[in-house]
């Protein structure tokens, strides 16, 4: 996106991130026309005053007209901070009949006010007539997002990023939970409002005494949850309880996302504001992800000349198997939902409630070539020679929805909500989609782009252009490097991922077990090079000027390693002197410690969506279904059951979530894959928060998390998105694909070689019991 937030998707509008700098990574998207850029209407400002401050000639007239001067962008104003607008984003907003009669000059954005959301707007309004005559006008704007901390996005609020150096032998003595109650008694005073001051969350009203918070704070405390009064201030879902003294479901926050700030902890392995790695494969654990992972751009017809354009994230999850011994043609591509709603597919067969108002024209594909190396940093897309884009059509039955994260559960959040919640027409969602392309049915020659330039191909069967753009990922010789699935989420074997804070005998995590080797986390993603509040910052003026000018219509390839290894992992000389450690650049990386996230106070790294994000910035995730399908479930899959009274296509976060250190890319990066060094698939972005120096992946399983009834009837269920099983769960990806091609009930893919069947899950994804929300991996 142009000036990109929200979910990563961006129709520029894709860092979902929250309520401070945050995107839904999800794709970034712009309007676009036959001849140029043109913006795209977002949502009005409230003005809460205006004011006369000078003034010439007659001014008589100019004084009884009727108007005022509005924000008239594509980006919606709530996910904006108010340094961010500039001065073209605002417009008189009068009748043509009026507005004619005056001319707007000489804006200024004065007094940004980053803690209460408004923006004073200075402005000469002139006469169309007679410039001599003008008066001076000042406008109040509001509806801004509001930072609690009182700065811009992006702004360091932790008042240290790092632990004084005294404190860090300290530090590593503690237990997990106790470095958490340390980190949260330094982190509370900067979202806690000041005397006479409010949050941005708001609840449904709850009246409770002292003595009742303290009984909740005891069974919080031994369900590892934060304290009821701390988990308010944060924004997370508390318990709702009735005049019995009975916790009758969750409270959610009604209001809007409480921002959030860094980890003190995640910046000792970094240097501090790291969001992550540009342009550079650390290791060979990156290049094949790398070589699986594409930027996925979508343009959209809208009406007239109008075009809107979006970015994302996908990579290869699974292919139809055939008999005949030729290579695959039929594919399965896996991204965000907010990514998959802006592919409007022809005839769709399972989700055809979407709005028809918009029709893609084409999609491109852009990937790393097989050859590329490790190690070195590249160029953007727009003159980076180590990719290859493959543009298509919306060619009819090519493109097919399979599966989307909406209503996967048979449970509603009416069922666990507290009894008035304004969200209980809601469904639940996972932001996880597939998509499948269907080689058979595009052209063999297709175009195909290399740093701006047409790459020439030569194919002579769909079989060779489904291989050569998926790097020859089906062949035998590769089978090795072919994705798999966790089978054990890190909720349930939080051990395998839990490193130490400190490699000495004082943390006790290391002294339990000094030899024990764990689990790191690889994530590659392709944000816009520049897109809202998020650009590339390692471009450098004058050296890197032609991609820096490109910025806007490129993406750069962002991985989750140190941000000190820019420009330094070569292996020459000067590598050797810039002291990249050796041990750390052959692996992945790992959880944050952030906390304003994290609700399971004793695994950092680890959330229950429901709890501390059920949505991003405000109110519920909306799908475009159109007016006639606006009350209709999604899909029309067999076992779809009814929607929620007053249902609204609006959806709540769900699952188990992982945040991912030094990761918080832009929009663009929405459905980046996070994988372990054993290519084991533990989730996918869809949300990235540049203040808290943090992503959020929705983990594809969970086993479940029982918490003693602290919250009423909530527990997180069972679920698996890929292989389904969940006591509870609707639907899954192998399910969805059953569905779709129920006529042929022999068919395999490369996920499920012995077919889709419920009795063909692998033992090792068959759930078990759920985990106990007091469970201790320390002890």
């Amino acid at each position: 996106m142009n000036k990109s937030k929200k979910k990563i998707l961006a129709i520029f509008s894709a860092l979902t991130l929250s309520a401070l700098p945050i995107f839904a990574i999800a794709c970034t998207s712009e309007k676009l026309d036959t001849n140029s850029s043109i913006t795209e209407k977002g949502e009005e400002s409230k003005e809460t005053n205006s004011s006369t401050e000078g003034k010439s000639g007659n001014t008589s007239e100019l004084e009884k007209l009727d108007l005022k001067i509005k924000y008239n962008s594509f980006q919606p104003i709530a996910s904006l901070d108010p340094s961010e607008p500039l001065t073209t984003d605002f417009k008189i907003d009068a009748p043509e009949d009026i507005a004619s009669k005056v001319k707007v000059e000489d804006i200024r954005l004065l007094k940004p006010d980053y803690k209460e959301g408004t923006l004073e707007v200075h402005y000469k309004l002139v006469d169309a007539k007679n410039p001599k005559n003008f008066i001076n006008k000042v406008e109040k704007i509001t509806g801004f997002i509001k930072n609690p901390f009182g700065v811009p996005k992006g702004a360091d609020i932790s008042g240290n990023h790092k632990l004084d150096p005294k404190s860090l032998t300290s530090y590593a003595k503690k237990t997990r939970l106790e470095r958490f109650d340390f980190d949260n008694e330094n982190y509370m005073p900067f979202i806690t409002p000041r005397e006479g001051g409010t949050g941005s969350s708001v609840y449904t009203k709850n009246d409770l005494t002292e003595d009742k918070i303290k009984e909740l704070d005891k069974k919080a405390r031994e369900n590892n949850q934060d304290s009821f009064k701390n988990a308010k201030l944060k924004g997370f879902s508390i318990p709702f309880v009735d005049e019995k003294g009975e916790t009758k479901g969750l409270n959610v926050n009604i209001g809007t996302e409480v921002g959030k700030g860094p980890s003190l902890i995640d910046s000792h392995s970094d240097e501090k504001y790291s969001l992550g790695l540009a342009r550079t494969l650390p290791n060979d654990l990156y290049k094949q992800a790398g070589l699986q992972t594409f930027s996925l751009y979508i343009v959209n017809h809208d009406k007239g000349n109008e075009f809107t354009s979006n970015y994302g994230t996908t990579w290869i999850l699974d292919y139809q198997k055939r008999t005949d011994g030729k290579y695959p043609t039929k594919w399965y591509f896996a991204t965000n939902v907010h990514v998959a709603e802006a592919m409007n597919i022809q005839n769709e067969k399972i989700y055809n409630t979407k709005s028809k108002d918009k029709s893609s024209t084409s999609f491109q594909f852009l990937r790393l070539k097989n050859d590329v190396g490790t190690r070195t940093t590249f160029r953007t897309s727009a003159y980076g020679e180590q990719y290859e884009n493959w543009s298509f059509g919306n060619e009819k039955d090519a493109f097919k929805t399979i599966y989307m994260g909406l209503n996967f559960l048979k449970s509603s959040p009416k069922d666990y909500l507290e009894p008035n919640s304004p969200y209980k027409d809601t469904e639940e969602f996972i932001d996880f989609a597939v998509f499948e392309v269907d080689f058979e049915k595009l052209p063999i020659s297709p175009t195909v782009w290399s740093a701006g330039k047409p790459v020439e191909k030569k194919y002579t069967s769909h079989e060779d252009l489904a291989r050569d753009m998926t790097n020859n990922y089906a062949d035998d010789k590769n089978k090795d490097k072919q994705i798999k699935f966790l089978s054990n989420s890190y909720l349930k074997d939080y051990n395998k991922i839990g490193v130490p804070f400190a490699n000495n005998d004082v943390d006790p995590v290391y002294k339990k077990d000094p030899n024990k080797t764990y689990d790191s986390l690889i994530a590659i993603g392709y944000p816009l090079t520049q897109s809202g509040n998020f650009a590339d910052h390692f471009l450098r003026p004058y050296i890197d000027e032609a991609d820096l000018n490109a910025g806007t219509h490129s993406v750069s390839l962002w991985v989750n390693g140190r941000r000190k290894w820019y420009d330094k992992m070569g292996k020459s000389e000067t590598a050797l002197a810039s002291s990249v450690n050796e041990n750390e650049a052959s692996k992945g990386n790992y959880l944050s410690s952030e906390i304003g996230y994290r609700s399971i106070i004793n695994k950092p790294g680890l959330l229950d969506s429901m709890i501390s994000n059920p949505f991003v910035n405000k109110g519920p995730h909306t799908y475009p279904a159109s007016t006639e399908n606006k009350g209709k479930l999604p899909d029309n899959y067999n076992n779809s059951p009814n929607a929620p009274e007053g249902f609204r296509n609006r959806y709540l976060g769900y699952g188990l979530n992982y945040m991912i250190r030094h990761f918080a890319p832009g929009g663009g990066a929405s459905g980046t894959s996070v994988r372990n060094q054993n290519n084991e698939l533990v989730g996918i972005l869809h949300v990235s928060h540049s203040s808290a120096l943090t992503s959020l992946a929705a983990a594809f399983r969970s086993e479940g998390l029982d918490y003693n009834k602290y919250y009423g009837p909530y527990n997180m269920e069972q679920y698996d998105l890929i292989y389904g099983g969940g006591e509870n769960q609707r639907f899954s990806y192998r399910e969805a694909l059953r569905e779709m091609y129920k006529e042929n009930k022999e068919l395999k893919t490369a996920l499920f070689p012995d077919g889709l069947d419920d009795s063909k899950i692998p033992a090792e994804f068959k759930f078990k019991d759920k985990v106990k929300a007091s469970d201790n991996p320390e002890k």
